[in-house]
C-alpha cells in the first residue's frame, strides 16, 4: 500500500527561486523553538520530512511578481495525533517572531526573507477549549524564556506580547468574540474547523475572518486551517473548505489560492475487521509521524465505544458516507481509473438536461465493459456576472454529434425535461446509425416522468455495482463529485437517487446519466446488439420495438 495525497500538495518541493522565505522559516524554528511536551519536552523543535515539503510550499512567493505568495488559504487535514497543533504552533510563532515575509532591501537592492514588525496572529476555534489548546502548545514551544531571538517576549495565561512596546501580539478568538469584527490580524490560525458549523458560530466566525484578512496590504495576511477529516452533510466549513478545493481544481471557481494537504492510503479499508489492511493503511496514513503508535490506535478502533465513521474519520483520514448517501466516497474512488473509451468503441449514451439550475450531463458506457465516461458536463460557474446563465445549448448539440462521430452508438437514453426538440433532432439525425431504441415511444426517449421503475431499477443495480467493485468510470472530477452527491431516495419502486435537497447547489445530473446510460446499454444487450453488430451492415437499425 502506499500513501497518496489526495490535495494538491506537489510531492516535490517548489523551484528554489520560490522558497526564500520556506527556507528562513525552517531555519528560524529550529534554531529558536522548543518541543512543547512529551519526552524531548524542551529540546530544540525538529520539522518532519512531511512538514518541511508543506512549508516549502505555503511560504512559496513568485519572484515575478513581487514575491506575494503562491497560497492565500492552507488546509491541512491529517489523522488524530499526526501533528497538526504542534505545527500550527509553530508556524504561528515564526509568524509572530520569526522571518515569515518576503521584504525588498533597497540598500542591497535584493529581496530576503524578514519579520513582521506589527505581526497580529489569532488563534481562532468556536469554543474556548479548542484555543487552550492551540495557545498551550505555543506556551510550550516558548518555554520560560523572556526573550527570543533578541525580542521580547511575555507569554501569558491569555495573550504572548512580544516587542519592546508590547507592538506584536497572539491571542486566542472564538465566535463569541465581540470585537473580532474589523480587527486586522496578520496571520490566523484556524483550528479543527470540521467543528465549524453554522449552530457553533463557525460560519460567521469564519466570514468574518476572512473579511479581516482581506484588508492586508498587499494580500500578505493568510489564513492556516487544521482539521481532521469532516462529516459530510454537517456543512462545517471544513466540508464548505473542501467544497472549495474541488471548485478551484475542477475550474468551476476563479480561486487559485488554496494549498490542501491531506493523505490517505491507495487501497480502502473496506472492512475494518481486516486487521492486516488496517495496519497496513494506519502505516501509510500516519507518514512520518512515526511517534503514533499503530498497535494503540488499532486497540482504539475496535474499542466497541468507538464507531466505525469516527475509526475511518480520525484514524484513516477518511471522508465518510453521509448517512443517506447513495454510494460511500470510497466506493467511487475504488472505480475511478485513467482509462477512456477507445475511439470507435461501441457504446451507450445517457442524457440528463437542465436549463440553468441544475447541471447537464452526457455520458458514455462501453457496451463490452461497462466502463463509464463523462463526455461534458455544463455547470453554472461559480464566478461573478453567471447569476442569470444558463446552460449552452450549442455546445450540448456539438458535445452529442461529437459523440456520434467517435463512437459506434448503439443505444441513448435522454431525459427530455428541457430538451425534447433537441432529443427529437438527434434521433432524426441519428436514428438509423443506433441498434436499438430505448423506448416505444421514441428511439432516444428515456423521460424520467414516466419511466420512474427502470431508472430505479437501473440505480439499484448501479448501486450494487459500485458496492461489488463491478463497474469503473474514467476519473473525471465532476462525475466523481456528482456520484458523491448523490442520495438515497426510497420511491414504490425501490431505492433511486436525488439531490440532498431541492435547491442544493451538490448537483447529481452526471450519476443520473450514468444510470440512464447504464440503462441504455443493458436494453441493447439483452435485445443482442454484441451478436447481431456482426451480422448487420451497418447503418440498419435492428432491435426496434
Amino acid at each position: 500500500m502506499v500513501a497518496i495525497q489526495t490535495g494538491n500538495l506537489p510531492h516535490t518541493l517548489p523551484p528554489p527561486e520560490q522558497m526564500l522565505v520556506s527556507r528562513a522559516v525552517v531555519r528560524w524554528a529550529e534554531t529558536y523553538l522548543l518541543y512543547p511536551d512529551g519526552p524531548v519536552a524542551g529540546q530544540p523543535w525538529r520539522f518532519t520530512a512531511e512538514q518541511k515539503r508543506f512549508l516549502a510550499w505555503w511560504y512559496a512567493t513568485d519572484p515575478n511578481n513581487g514575491h506575494k505568495w503562491l497560497y492565500r488559504r492552507g488546509i491541512i487535514q491529517r489523522i488524530k495525533g499526526w501533528g497538526k497543533g504542534p505545527l500550527g504552533a509553530a508556524i504561528a510563532l515564526v509568524e509572530l517572531l520569526g522571518p515569515c515575509r518576503a521584504v525588498y532591501d533597497r540598500s542591497a537592492h535584493t529581496w530576503r526573507a524578514g519579520r513582521n514588525p506589527t505581526a497580529w496572529v489569532q488563534f481562532a476555534a468556536v469554543s474556548e477549549k479548542q484555543t487552550a489548546n492551540a495557545f498551550d502548545m505555543a506556551r510550550g514551544l516558548i518555554g520560560n524564556r523572556k526573550e527570543i531571538d533578541g525580542i521580547p517576549v511575555d507569554s501569558g495565561l491569555t495573550r504572548i506580547y512580544a516587542g519592546a512596546n508590547n507592538e506584536r501580539r497572539l491571542e486566542p478568538v472564538t465566535a463569541a468574540f465581540a470585537t473580532l469584527e474589523g480587527a486586522r490580524p496578520t496571520f490566523v490560525l484556524a483550528d479543527e474547523t470540521q467543528h465549524w458549523t453554522d449552530s457553533t458560530g463557525g460560519h460567521k466566525l469564519a466570514r468574518v475572518l476572512r473579511r479581516n484578512l482581506g484588508k492586508s496590504r498587499g494580500g500578505a495576511a493568510r489564513m492556516l486551517v487544521t482539521t481532521n477529516a469532516f462529516a459530510p452533510g454537517e456543512q462545517s466549513v471544513a466540508e464548505l473548505d473542501y467544497e472549495a478545493f474541488r471548485a478551484q481544481e475542477e475550474g468551476r471557481s476563479r480561486t487559485t489560492g488554496i494549498l490542501y494537504d491531506s493523505v490517505e492510503s491507495d487501497i480502502p479499508v473496506m472492512d475494518l475487521a481486516d486487521e492486516a489492511t488496517l495496519r497496513a493503511a494506519l502505516e501509510d496514513v500516519r507518514g512520518d509521524a512515526t511517534w503514533l503508535d499503530i498497535e494503540r490506535i488499532v486497540e482504539e478502533i475496535y474499542d466497541p465505544a468507538t464507531p466505525p465513521a469516527d475509526s475511518r474519520r480520525f484514524y484513516l483520514n477518511t471522508i465518510i458516507a453521509a448517512e443517506d448517501a447513495w454510494l460511500a466516497p470510497h466506493e467511487v474512488d475504488q472505480a475511478v481509473t485513467e482509462l477512456r473509451i477507445e475511439d470507435g468503441r461501441m457504446v451507450a449514451l445517457g442524457f440528463d438536461g437542465s436549463r440553468a439550475q441544475d447541471a447537464t450531463a452526457l455520458v458514455a458506457t462501453d457496451i463490452e465493459t461497462g466502463h463509464g465516461e463523462l463526455l461534458g458536463v455544463w455547470e453554472r460557474p461559480d464566478l461573478p456576472g453567471y447569476d442569470g446563465w444558463e446552460v449552452p445549448r450549442h455546445e450540448v448539440d456539438a458535445a452529442v454529434h461529437a459523440a456520434f462521430r467517435r463512437f459506434r452508438v448503439a443505444a441513448m437514453g435522454c431525459d427530455l425535461a428541457y430538451w425534447e426538440s433537441y432529443v427529437d433532432s438527434w434521433a432524426d439525425a441519428y436514428r438509423d446509425r443506433v441498434f436499438c431504441a430505448v423506448s416505444p415511444k421514441g428511439v432516444f426517449s428515456f423521460d424520467m416522468r414516466g419511466r420512474l421503475a427502470d431508472f430505479t431499477a437501473e440505480a439499484e443495480a448501479t448501486e450494487a455495482a459500485f458496492r461489488n467493485g463491478a463497474i469503473t468510470i474514467h476519473q473525471h472530477p465532476a462525475l466523481v463529485r456528482h456520484l458523491k452527491n448523490a442520495r438515497r431516495r426510497p420511491n414504490k419502486y425501490g431505492i433511486g437517487i436525488g439531490k440532498e435537497s431541492r435547491g442544493s447547489e451538490r448537483k447529481i445530473d452526471a450519476a443520473v446519466a450514468l444510470v440512464i446510460a447504464r440503462r441504455a446499454r443493458r436494453i441493447a444487450l439483452e435485445k443482442g446488439v454484441l451478436q447481431r453488430w456482426k451480422s448487420t451492415r451497418p447503418g440498419r437499425l435492428v432491435g426496434l420495438f
